[in-house]
């Protein structure tokens, strides 16, 4: 079971880190002893294994709030951030709409039963 509050500090947490590992990436690719080939493995394989996290975690919440297409969201983005670095905004975008689904969910109002 998938709460809002859990869904949204587990969700931030792993989509900051796709921007966490494009930061370390960046910042040793420009050192002239870096190995830009072994960095950029490294860095795939790190966003491999958060994006994911993010598909399993946005998984259980689609679960829970019967919405299952959720986890197709950070699916999307993590292509478009793993294959086409180029478009920067795709991965954003599906990320924030994938927390938004997540996190708006109407809660289904029971008919009280009359009491006898």
């Amino acid at each position: 079971m998938m709460r809002p509050a859990k869904f949204f500090m587990l969700y931030l947490s792993f989509s900051g880190l796709t921007y966490f590992w494009r930061l370390i990436f960046i910042a040793t690719a420009f050192e002239p002893t870096t190995d830009i080939d072994i960095i950029n493995i490294a860095t795939q394989c790190l966003m491999i294994f958060t994006y994911l996290a993010l598909i399993y975690i946005a998984y259980l919440r689609g679960k829970y709030i019967g919405k299952n297409y959720l986890m197709i969201l950070p699916f999307i983005a993590g292509l478009f951030d793993l294959m086409i670095t180029t478009v920067l905004l795709v991965p954003t975008v599906m990320n924030v709409t994938a927390l938004c689904i997540g996190l708006y969910h109407k809660a289904e109002v029971r008919e009280s039963e009359p009491v006898s």
